[in-house]
């Protein structure tokens, strides 16, 4: 059932954006960040790296601009330090859409919920806080 809703989701998520491809020559093109958690165990590693590379195979045929974090090996930046750059990257207002994907697993410890990243997590609240001055489209799938 699972991998029906992943599939399910990437087939929507490709016509979306085989839709909005057809003005592929625009500059501006909407953009998909898909962020690949921490594993935990190799099984999860595997299904979220199959996950991400759904997300980035339905990108090229839409024609949407994706930026992958998480799936090359770690170095000095953490992903939550490339996260919160890739984000300050993206233009504050525009008409193209901005998706942010979270793969993976989080946790809640009764009063702050987080999404498990390589290295430090993210917190919904800094999450929140990053988004904030965005005034275009935008979603958030987790």
């Amino acid at each position: 059932m699972k991998k029906f809703l992943v599939l399910s989701c990437v087939l929507i998520i490709t016509l979306v954006f085989a839709r909005a491809g057809d003005s592929q020559n625009a500059p501006d093109k909407a953009t998909v960040i898909v962020a690949v958690g921490a594993a935990g165990e190799d099984e999860f590693g595997t299904d979220f790296q199959k996950s991400a590379q759904l997300w980035i195979d339905a990108c090229k045929k839409g024609g949407a601009n994706c930026i992958a974090i998480g799936l090359d090996p770690t170095n000095a930046t953490t992903d939550l330090e490339r996260l919160k750059q890739t984000l300050s990257a993206e233009p504050r207002e525009s008409a193209n859409e901005l998706w942010l994907v979270l793969l993976g697993h989080g946790t809640f410890d009764g009063k702050v919920a987080k999404v498990n990243l390589r290295g430090p997590d993210i917190s919904t609240d800094d999450l929140s806080a990053w988004l904030q001055p965005f005034k275009r489209p935008l979603a958030v799938i987790d």
